[in-house]
C-alpha cells in the first residue's frame, strides 16, 4: 500500500513486501525512515540493516544501536565496534566495555571531549569518504567491481552504468567512439541511435561486425555516395547488400566495378540482379575475377545467341562457367562438338546431359574412344528411359458392395454383379494418382484399394517384359509380346486424366469408349413355353420375359457368361517422360 502524498518524489508511507517510501514498512524496505526485517534508510529500525542512525539486532551505520553493532562514529550494543564504542565486548578508539551501557555512556562521551582531536580527524575523513561515495552512487550495482568506484562511467564494468552515461551525452565524437568500441552491443546501439552525421554512420556501417549495428546504421543513411562506399568496403555482406539495395539511381559502370571486385556470392547475386542491360553483364563476364559473378551474369542475360554461349565455353578457363553456358545451349550440333572436343570433363558431362536424342547419343558413343564419355552417355541413356506407373485398383460397388475393378482410365465403371455403373471422376482418380508405392486403402468415397509401383509393362499372359519404351507417343495400336505373341492395347493418356505434365501413353488397359461387350450382337433363343423367338442382349436381365406369352425364364449360364464375361483385376501401366523422375512426391 502506498499513500498518494509524495515527499522528494516518493510516497509518504509505503507498506508492503518490498516497500519504498519516505516511511517504508515491510519485509525488505528502503526509505528515509525504514521499519523492516531487512532494510536501509536514514533512520533504520530493522533486524538486519544499515542507516545513518541504525537500531537493529545486527546493524551498520554512523550511529548504531544493536546487539551486533558496527558504528562508523558511535556503536552501542552487546558486541559494539566503532570509533566510539560502548557495550559488552566493545572495541574502538574510544570505548568502554562491561555492564551498564547507558549508565556508562556519559562517562565515555566525557572522555571523548577531553581528547577530541582524533574524533575530529576521523569525522573529516569519514565525511570526505561519504561525499565521494555519494558522488559515485550511480556506479553502485551488483555487477560492479571495487575498482569501478575509481573508474569513469565509460569504463565501468556494468553496461547499465555505461548506457546511462550514453543517455546523457550529446557530443558526436564521444558517441561515435562508444558505438565503435563498447563491448556491449546494447550500449553501442544506444550510442548509435544518438549519432546524426552520415560520415559517422557510414564508418560504423562499413567497419562493424555486428549485424544489428550495421542494419540500424544503414537504415539511416540516404546519401548515394556513402552507400557506394559501404557497398565497396563494408565488412559484413549484409551491410553491402543493404547499401546496394538502397541505391535508387543505379550507375551501371560502378555496379560493374562492384561485381568485378566482390567475392561474396550473396552480394554478387544482388549486384547482378540490379544491373539491367546485357552490355554491362557482358563486361562482368569478361572482367570479373569471381566465377560465380560470371555465371550469375550469364544467367541474367536475355536473348542469348548460341554462338555467344559457345564462345564462352571455348574461352572461359573456369569449368563451372563453361557448364553454366552449356546449360543454356540448345543446338545439338554445338553440344556434339563440345562432347568430342578438348574441353573439361565436367563441361562434356553437361553437354551430354543436354542431349535428349537417344539415337544421337548412341552414335556419339559408338564414335567415341574415351571410356569416360561412353560411361556418361550410357548413364544418360538410362536417365532418358521412360518412367512407368504400374497400377491395380478396385472399389466396393455402392449398390451391391461387390468388388469393382478399375482396369484402365475410365470416368465410370460397371459392376459385374449388379450391372450398375459408378462414376469415378474427381476424388478417386486423385487418390490413385497421389497414392504411395505399395498397397493403399482410401475409405472414402468408394472404399478404394490401390496397388501401385514403378514396374515397366509386362505381358499379362507370360509376364515377359514388353517393348514399351519404343512405342511412339500418341500411338493407338496393339503391342505384341516378344515371348508369347499376346497382344496388349496401348493408347494415349486421356486429356481428362490429370496425372502429370509428363504422362504420355497407357499400356495393357481397357480404353473407355472402345467397342466391347456392350456392342456384342444380340442372341436369339426360343421361349421354353410358346417357342416364340426371344432376343437376348447385354441389357437383358437374367430373368428374361417372353414378349408373346409373358413367361419369365432364367437364362442359362453359358449364354449369360457369353454376354457378360467375368472381369478380372489386372495390372495396367502409365508411361511418363523421363523428367517424371524429378517430380517431387505428392
Amino acid at each position: 500500500m502506498q499513500t498518494k502524498t509524495k515527499i522528494f518524489g516518493m510516497p509518504l508511507v509505503s507498506i508492503g513486501f518490498a516497500a519504498k517510501g519516505f516511511i517504508a514498512i515491510g519485509f525488505a524496505a528502503r526509505g528515509v525512515i525504514t521499519i523492516a526485517q531487512f532494510g536501509f534508510g536514514v533512520i533504520s529500525i530493522t533486524q538486519f540493516g544499515f542507516g545513518v542512525i541504525s537500531v537493529s539486532q545486527f546493524g551498520i551505520g554512523y550511529i548504531t544501536i544493536a546487539q551486533g553493532a558496527l558504528g562508523l562514529v558511535l556503536a552501542i550494543g552487546q558486541g559494539a565496534l566503532g570509533f566510539i564504542a560502548d557495550g559488552h565486548s566493545a572495541l574502538g578508539y574510544y570505548h568502554r566495555e562491561g555492564p551498564g551501557v547507558w549508565k556508562e555512556l556519559p562517562l565515555l562521551l566525557d572522555n571523548v571531549l577531553k581528547d577530541p582531536l582524533p574524533l575530529a580527524a576521523w569525522l573529516v575523513v569519514l565525511l570526505a569518504v561519504t561525499f565521494f561515495l555519494l558522488s559515485q552512487r550511480d556506479k553502485f550495482t551488483l555487477n560492479m567491481s571495487p575498482g569501478d568506484i575509481f573508474r569513469s562511467r565509460r569504463r565501468h564494468r556494468d553496461e547499465r552504468v555505461r548506457a546511462r552515461l550514453v543517455a546523457e551525452l550529446s557530443d558526436q565524437s564521444e558517441l561515435f567512439e562508444i558505438a565503435m568500441n563498447d563491448p556491449a552491443e546494447s550500449v553501442a546501439v544506444a550510442a548509435l541511435k544518438k549519432i546524426t552525421g552520415d560520415r559517422h554512420l557510414s564508418t560504423i556501417a562499413a567497419s562493424t561486425t555486428r549485424e544489428r549495428m550495421a542494419a540500424l546504421a544503414m537504415s539511416r543513411i540516404k546519401e548515394t555516395e556513402q552507400l557506394y562506399v559501404i557497398a565497396r568496403s563494408a565488412l559484413l555482406p549484409q551491410a553491402r547488400i543493404a547499401a546496394i539495395q538502397g541505391i535508387k539511381e543505379v550507375d551501371a559502370d560502378r555496379f560493374v566495378e562492384l561485381a568485378c571486385r566482390e567475392g561474396n556470392h550473396q552480394v554478387l547475386q544482388v549486384i547482378v540482379d540490379t544491373i539491367p542491360g546485357n552490355a554491362e553483364l557482358t563486361r562482368i563476364i569478361d572482367k570479373a575475377a569471381s566465377p560465380f559473378a560470371r555465371t550469375a551474369a550469364l544467367y541474367n542475360m536475355s536473348d542469348l545467341s548460341q554462338d555467344f554461349l559457345f564462345s564462352i565455353v571455348k574461352t572461359d578457363r573456369e569449368p563451372s562457367v563453361g557448364v553454366s553456358a552449356v546449360d543454356l545451349i540448345t543446338d545439338t550440333h554445338m553440344l556434339t562438338t563440345i562432347i568430342r572436343g578438348d574441353f573439361h570433363i565436367s563441361v562434356k558431362k553437361a553437354a551430354v546431359e543436354r542431349i535428349e536424342d537417344k539415337a544421337l547419343l548412341v552414335d556419339i558413343s559408338q564414335a567415341e574412344s574415351s571410356d569416360t564419355i561412353k560411361k556418361l552417355i550410357s548413364h544418360r541413356l538410362d536417365e532418358l528411359r521412360p518412367f512407368y506407373y504400374s497400377l491395380k485398383a478396385e472399389f466396393s460397388c455402392p449398390f451391391c458392395s461387390q468388388p469393382v475393378f478399375i482396369n484402365g482410365p475410365a470416368k465410370k465403371v460397371q459392376c459385374g454383379s449388379c450391372l450398375r455403373s459408378t462414376s469415378i471422376t474427381g476424388t478417386p482418380w486423385k487418390s490413385i494418382r497421389d497414392a504411395s508405392n505399395g498397397i493403399t486403402r482410401f475409405m472414402a468415397p468408394l472404399n478404394l484399394l490401390v496397388e501401385k509401383s514403378n514396374h515397366s509393362p509386362a505381358c499379362s499372359a507370360c509376364m515377359a517384359p514388353l517393348p514399351a519404351d519404343d512405342v511412339p507417343r500418341g500411338s493407338r495400336s496393339a503391342l505384341a509380346c516378344p515371348s508369347c505373341g499376346a497382344l496388349h492395347e496401348t493408347f494415349p493418356v486421356p486429356g481428362w486424366l490429370k496425372w502429370s505434365r509428363y504422362a504420355e501413353q497407357v499400356f495393357c488397359a481397357d480404353e473407355e469408349g472402345i467397342p466391347g461387350v456392350e456392342d456384342t450382337k444380340p442372341v436369339s433363343v426360343s421361349c421354353i413355353k410358346c417357342g416364340a423367338p426371344l432376343v437376348v442382349t447385354v441389357q437383358t436381365p437374367r430373368n428374361a420375359t417372353c414378349t408373346y406369352c409373358d413367361t419369365v425364364q432364367y437364362l442359362p449360364d453359358p449364354l449369360w457368361r457369353s454376354l457378360h464375361p467375368v472381369k478380372i483385376k489386372h495390372s495396367w501401366y502409365i508411361r511418363c517422360g523421363y523428367r517424371e523422375r524429378n517430380v517431387p512426391e505428392k
